[in-house]
């Protein structure tokens, strides 16, 4: 987090970094772990990975969004985040 002094009041500013991966096709995701195996189509999956390794080591998500949900995904997922954490700044 950076405060940027100004003439009136401070600001802070968050850099939020969210690996993401934009794909023109469908999306369709598969529960590996149910007995029957049934593709369903999504506007967007979340990958999530723990590593351990020497040099890394943590919870890592990545997002993959069809490209025509960009901007869905943003009003849904991205706004109610950042609205959160402007709650907890000011």
């Amino acid at each position: 987090m950076t405060t940027y002094p100004s003439s009136s009041e401070p600001e802070t500013y968050i850099d939020i970094f969210i690996p993401m991966v934009i794909l023109s096709g469908e999306i369709y995701f598969m529960d590996a772990t149910a007995k029957r195996i049934n593709p369903q189509k999504m506007n967007h999956v979340t990958l999530a990975r723990s590593l351990k390794s020497k040099t890394i080591r943590g919870n890592f998500l990545i997002e993959f969004i069809r490209a025509k949900d960009l901007k869905h995904f943003f009003n849904t997922t991205m706004k109610p985040i950042i609205k959160q954490i402007k709650k907890i700044i000011i």
